[in-house]
């Protein structure tokens, strides 16, 4: 995965990136789809259904995308932490596994 092979510093960037572009999209996203979702009435052309159909699609993916980017975050912040701790004294992972 990209988060095990870039450096931490750069996976942690891209992933901010990534999220940050998918909630600027699901924001406008948003905003022009739930105007036209209250115009919508019972002959509504069958285009404009499926256009928000298409909408709320792209929707839940981008919130998806948003998520694991954030996971994927996390991940690039965290991973170096048990190097940490099973380096700098030979039982401090073992102790901290035992009293969590």
């Amino acid at each position: 995965a990209f988060v095990d092979r870039a450096p931490r510093l750069r996976a942690a960037r891209g992933a901010l990136l990534v999220q940050n572009g998918l909630v600027a999209a699901c924001a406008l996203l948003a905003a022009f789809a739930l105007p036209a979702a209250s115009t919508v009435s019972v002959s509504t052309p069958p285009r404009l259904a499926a256009a928000r159909w298409a909408s709320a699609a792209a929707f839940s993916l981008g919130c998806a995308g948003s998520s694991c980017a954030s996971l994927c975050n996390s991940l690039s912040v965290s991973k170096d932490w048990v190097v940490v701790l099973a380096s700098s004294s030979g039982g401090a992972l073992g102790e901290t596994a035992t009293t969590t």
